[in-house]
């Protein structure tokens, strides 16, 4: 779906993309967006900005990260 689409994205920019820059770059709505960050293993929130237009509401900026192959248990 559109998960390889937004890991590529959100790699891309290093300093993160809110939900609704995700949307535009991968042409898919909000709401789809948003539930694949939250089922995405290697995407996760980084911060949190203040909305422009709404004083007490923030939005979630979203990075993805490189999962390594194997994490060995420590002997």
């Amino acid at each position: 779906m559109s998960q390889e689409a937004i890991r590529k994205a959100l790699r891309a920019a290093p300093d993160g993309l809110t939900v609704t820059e995700l949307s535009k770059l991968v042409y898919k709505h909000r709401t789809n967006v948003n539930i694949s960050v939250r089922s995405m293993p290697d995407v996760y929130i980084d911060r949190w900005t203040k909305a422009a237009r709404q004083c007490n509401t923030f939005i979630p900026i979203y990075i993805a990260v490189e999962v390594p192959e194997n994490a060995p248990k420590p002997d």
